[in-house]
């Protein structure tokens, strides 16, 4: 027992010291928190933290089976104009078509740039999944168009739309998922703070 305690010592103690040693830098910008790792020999190796920054289970775990169910292009509002168009030509390419009542007018930005930013990535990067990127009058257009077709936090009515899970509103996912310790505190607080704007 002794000497197999001492071996995964050894052994641990060395792979740590390994890692350690090696420069890591970050992977031009990457929204995917990559990490270059420069080996001895020089070959360099892209480590993904994946998409959400490295608390997978926490924050992302089934990313897309928690995703609000999709819509189709004629559900969305003025479905011809040019930000429907564009909502359709860029989002379903990771993801399903999501309702512009999914956030509100001021959580747009912040969603549009994070999603973009990967797409901007992916597209830069031969993604296997030939994800093509906005240019910014269509990302400006883009997020125009989510911001007037937004949920409204004030309103007293729930919006038309597709429904979550069960007819429960965001915020009892949202405290479900707290409660099942799926996202700890701080994450909790933030799409609170999130959920208000």
């Amino acid at each position: 027992m002794k000497k197999r305690n001492l071996i995964l010592g050894s052994t641990a103690t060395a792979l740590v010291t390994s890692l350690t040693a090696l420069p890591v830098v970050a992977a031009d910008e990457n929204p995917f928190q990559a990490r270059e790792v420069q080996r001895p020999a020089g070959a360099g190796q892209k480590i993904a933290q994946g998409m959400c920054g490295g608390n997978w289970e926490g924050r992302c775990g089934g990313m897309m089976g928690n995703m609000p169910p999709a819509i189709g292009p004629a559900e969305l509002p003025e479905p011809n104009s040019a930000g429907a168009k564009l909502v359709t030509q860029y989002c379903i390419q990771c993801h399903g078509l999501p309702s512009p009542t999914q956030h509100s007018a001021s959580g747009w930005p912040p969603t549009v740039e994070r999603m973009n930013m990967r797409m901007q990535w992916m597209s830069r990067n031969n993604s296997p999944m030939d994800i093509k990127a906005p240019s910014e009058d269509e990302l400006r257009t883009l997020t125009a168009y989510l911001q007037k077709h937004a949920v409204d936090p004030q309103a007293t009515t729930a919006p038309a739309g597709p429904q979550t899970p069960a007819g429960k509103s965001a915020l009892d996912i949202l405290q479900e998922r707290y409660a099942r310790g799926e996202i700890d505190r701080k994450a909790y607080l933030q799409m609170l703070e999130d959920m208000k704007q």
